[in-house]
């Protein structure tokens, strides 16, 4: 399974703490390479038993899971605030930087 089946097959766990979530518990995980024009890409393969092995232990809270994993806690939604918060501050110091080097160009 891909990353995105996942997610919707774990509702509850945040995107970025896939790999984690099925380390911690036992879930297979891969590593495939598709080639194409562009080049190679990579991406992650669930095993598709796993996961769904593992569904309704993550819906029930018997499966091993740190609170910060979770969209659903406090902790989680914490850590997703600050994930974006960071993006944001990166986003802006991209902008201020480009913004600089036109002003730069045109002021010549």
């Amino acid at each position: 399974m891909r990353r995105g089946e996942v997610a919707r097959a774990w509702p509850m766990i945040r995107r970025s703490c896939l790999d984690p979530v099925a380390k911690a518990n036992g879930v297979g995980v891969s590593r495939q390479q598709s080639h194409g024009t562009w080049g190679t890409s990579t991406y992650t393969s669930f095993d598709p038993e796993g996961v769904s092995r593992l569904a309704p232990r993550l819906a029930s809270g018997e499966a091993v899971v740190r609170p910060e994993w979770r969209r659903d806690s406090r902790e989680g939604r914490r850590a997703m605030l600050v994930t974006v918060r960071d993006t944001v501050i990166v986003i802006g110091f991209v902008v201020l930087c480009v913004a600089g080097w036109l002003w730069f160009a045109v002021t010549r």
